[in-house]
């Protein structure tokens, strides 16, 4: 009987081992530098977004959200887990913004502009532990879509675009695309989350 239990052992050993966690240092792409020029976003019209959407962003940015949301360590994030059943969204009320994803679980952070535009800001987590950084915003319609490249805390640059529904068209996709790499930003770190089997 034990011999016929170890085919099953090895299955189930070899599906754990090949179950992907996240490797921070892999997804980290530049240390961070110097943006030139930034964009004043439209607060009266953000303001009245409560929900934004998270569909693109570079890959050391989502590993970031996501490991502060969860608070654990990396490791023990999968790959799948992140990009099939994360969901996450940005909201806000008069009194606080936060992250919001993984049935529920939610992360409250303070934004600090350094203007009266929201064209470059500090934001860190409530408690002052984690995700935390300096975020310039360069591009956007002020309607659908906001691209925030980020210097974060760790010394490492990020991207990310907050949008009003959870898909843009293609051609604003290659859009925004043309401009990360325009910043310096490089393709391969590209990814982005689905809201297809989101509530």
């Amino acid at each position: 009987m034990k011999y016929l239990l170890l085919p099953i052992a090895i299955h189930v050993a070899l599906c754990v081992s090949s179950i992907q966690s996240l490797d921070m240092d892999s997804a980290k792409e530049s240390p961070c530098f110097k943006i030139e020029k930034t964009v004043p976003l439209d607060m009266e019209y953000w303001a009245n977004i409560k929900t934004s959407y998270y569909p693109l962003m570079s890959r050391l940015e989502l590993y970031g959200v996501a490991v502060d949301l969860l608070q654990k360590d990396p490791a023990e994030i999968s790959e799948s887990e992140l990009y099939y059943d994360s969901c996450i969204v940005w909201k806000h009320t008069n009194e606080s913004y936060y992250s919001e994803g993984f049935g529920g679980q939610t992360r409250e952070y303070v934004a600090v502009p350094k203007d009266d535009k929201f064209e470059v800001y500090t934001m860190h987590s409530v408690d002052g532990k984690g995700y935390s950084g300096t975020a310039y915003t360069t591009y956007t319609d002020n309607q659908t879509f906001l691209f925030s490249a980020a210097c974060g805390d760790d010394g490492q640059m990020t991207w990310s675009v907050g949008t009003t529904t959870p898909t843009l068209p293609h051609g604003t996709v290659e859009k925004i695309h043309e401009h990360a790499l325009s910043l310096g930003f490089k393709k391969e770190f590209f990814t982005e989350l689905r809201y297809d089997g989101c509530d």
